[in-house]
């Protein structure tokens, strides 16, 4: 009772004498819908293991169940910022926002964390205290919202003293998280595969490449956005063991890879011709010549045409790499 009621003395003496400007603390500077408030409260039970301290006033959501703290980032985006809240109770909660969205991951000290929502404070039996909040997301962003959403007093910043994370420190680090290789059936000898990468905290430059085996592979140049879709096109059906690897040219270690089988093309003849020469009156034969159209030819043995007469056949051979359509002519057919 003593903390709500010294929470709200101050809240109606900022709104009465202070006009709202943000609370600087280094890496990123923090808005509330009151302003200033204090010097917050120190932990009693657990504060060594909160490096957070309030720097001169601060600003806070209000006494009212209801308000907000905005935290923006001064500099570049960032993948993650740690930020310090006081004067927490053990029924204090707010939901965590960015303002580019993503998936959020958030790490609390001294408090609960519950999907995008925060608290209550939980440290050693004791009421009230400092908590730390740490806010990773897999797109960068520029500022994070705490919404009050149910408070005995509300939420108070602090300067985090560790310092925030700005810039490309401790921001999230690169992790592939799935790879689908979906293979399509072979047509006129080849294939495609098709599928989606999903990765968290991929680098700022470079390049993501997705290729197979034989180094057939597409390329993505940034921003990255997870999930991405890939296609891969004009792969050799050889019904032989293939993969799909994708991986970041800025850290190569963040890398993934799925195992499949090439799909074997079924050989067909798609077209044949025959063309009945004249009779060669000197020998009493003639010949006949043609052409034969295929796909998906073996890669091993000899192509055989041959002409039976009723009473004997003639043929001839056509030998490896086969490319259609084969010339073919066989004479001296009595």
């Amino acid at each position: 009772m003593k903390k709500f009621l010294a929470v709200l003395l101050f809240g109606l003496i900022s709104l009465f004498s202070h006009s709202q400007a943000p609370v600087d603390c280094g890496a990123f500077q923090s808005t509330g819908t009151v302003n200033p408030y204090g010097n917050g409260y120190t932990d009693p039970g657990c504060g060594a293991n909160v490096p957070g301290t309030v720097s001169g006033p601060g600003v806070w959501t209000g006494a009212a169940c209801g308000g907000f703290i905005t935290s923006t980032v001064v500099g570049p985006a960032v993948n993650c910022l740690v930020v310090s809240y006081g004067a927490v109770n053990t029924n204090d909660y707010g939901t965590i926002s960015t303002n580019t969205g993503g998936t959020l991951t958030l790490t609390g000290v001294n408090m609960g964390v519950n999907g995008n929502v925060v608290g209550p404070y939980n440290c050693g039996g004791q009421s009230y205290g400092n908590v730390l909040l740490t806010v990773c997301s897999d797109v960068p962003f520029t500022s994070v919202t705490l919404t009050n959403t149910g408070c005995t007093s509300g939420w108070v910043v602090n300067c985090a003293s560790q310092g925030s994370c700005v810039a490309n420190n401790c921001a999230v680090p690169c992790a592939m998280t799935n790879l689908t290789a979906n293979v399509s059936p072979c047509v006129a000898g080849t294939y495609s595969t098709s599928g989606i990468v999903e990765f968290s905290g991929p680098p700022a430059g470079g390049q993501l490449i997705v290729e197979d085996c034989n180094g057939v592979q597409q390329a993505f140049n940034p921003p990255f956005n997870s999930p991405t879709n890939y296609s891969l096109t004009g792969q050799t059906a050889d019904g032989a063991a293939c993969d799909v690897t994708a991986y970041f040219t800025d850290d190569v270690a963040c890398t993934i890879n799925v195992g499949y089988t090439a799909p074997v093309c079924v050989c067909n003849i798609d077209n044949f011709t025959a063309n009945i020469g004249l009779c060669d009156q000197l020998t009493d034969t003639y010949s006949i010549s043609g052409d034969v159209s295929f796909t998906s030819a073996p890669t091993t043995g000899t192509m055989i045409v041959e002409v039976d007469n009723g009473s004997t056949t003639y043929s001839t051979t056509i030998n490896l790499p086969f490319v259609s359509p084969e010339n073919w002519n066989i004479a001296g057919i009595p």
